[in-house]
């Protein structure tokens, strides 16, 4: 390292490609537990990651993960991540995929709802037939 201080790697992907692969020098994230910070040569770490911003230079938004901590390493795998050097930028987008999502998963639910209800009303058409004959 050009001015003596230690770095590690630090990997952010999904599941379609790589966000971030490059040294940094700290990363701070967050788990169920609270914000937590991680410095070159860290014991061996592993926890779930809840949605927020990981931050470094260049800070990235990220969702759920796993976060996995070598001395010389930091990998978070996760669904979603958005790089960004500018958290304005970053938090405007992050919240727009997560109501994206929050809409998305509204409606699945709302349609799983309704084949669940037409399922009990065909069931209950059919058991009165067979209770008639």
């Amino acid at each position: 390292m050009p001015d003596g201080r230690r770095e590690m790697q630090l990997i952010v992907t999904t599941p379609t490609r790589v966000i971030v692969d490059e040294p940094v020098r700290s990363v701070q994230a967050e788990d169920a537990s609270g914000r937590f910070g991680i410095e070159p040569g860290h014991e061996h770490f592993l926890t779930t990651t809840v949605p927020g911003i990981l931050m470094y230079r260049p800070s990235t938004g990220v969702d759920r993960g796993a976060l996995r901590v070598t001395p010389d390493r930091v990998q978070l795998a996760t669904r979603q991540a958005v790089a960004s050097g500018d958290l304005d930028e970053l938090e405007r987008v992050v919240e727009q995929q997560f109501e994206r999502e929050r809409d998305v998963h509204r409606e699945a639910l709302t349609s799983f709802a309704d084949m669940e209800l037409s399922a009990w009303r065909k069931m209950m058409k059919y058991e009165e037939r067979h209770v008639r004959s």
